[in-house]
């Protein structure tokens, strides 16, 4: 038999070849009532707010923080969670704000019950890959499925069902 794997944030084994599903943008989100709550306006507001840490994402908050908000402190009253879906739950139901993937996060933007605060300020990364043994490249079961995910993953981009509009 063959085997396909869709890996997150996983290192690729070496007998495998790892493609790229899409790239991830990792943008500071919160429920609107937590905003206005909460009165944030600028970057500088984050180091007042509850955050939210998603301990398995790929970017972190200290990562995003360094980058665009270097002298803010994040606030030590935090939650944890590892698991994504937790994590940006926990962030629409108004609990604070989480740093997470606009993908794992879409249905959510879509619905209003996220937003970004700070516009699509993030990190980009790739979490998913797909994965498959080095030597089933060229079975047709295989390069068909990859042939079909990347045409799918496409026409998601194209529908901006992936981006951050």
């Amino acid at each position: 038999g063959y085997m396909i794997n869709i890996q997150h944030a996983r290192p690729i084994p070496e007998e495998c070849d790892g493609l790229v599903l899409a790239e991830e943008t990792f943008v500071p989100l919160a429920n609107p009532a937590f905003v206005a709550e909460h009165g944030i306006e600028t970057i500088a507001d984050i180091g007042r707010v509850p955050i939210i840490h998603s301990i398995r994402c790929v970017v972190q908050w200290e990562q995003w923080v360094a980058r665009f908000a270097p002298d803010a402190r994040l606030n030590p009253r935090s939650m944890q969670f590892d698991r994504s879906y937790l994590a940006i739950g926990a962030a629409a139901d108004g609990y604070g704000l989480v740093l997470e993937s606009h993908l794992h996060a879409a249905d959510f933007m879509r619905k209003g019950s996220l937003v970004m605060p700070f516009g699509p300020l993030g990190v980009t990364a790739v979490a998913h890959r797909l994965v498959y043994r080095r030597e089933d490249r060229d079975v047709e079961e295989i390069s068909a499925f990859v042939t079909w995910i990347m045409e799918e993953m496409a026409g998601d981009a194209s529908k901006g069902t992936i981006g951050l509009a």
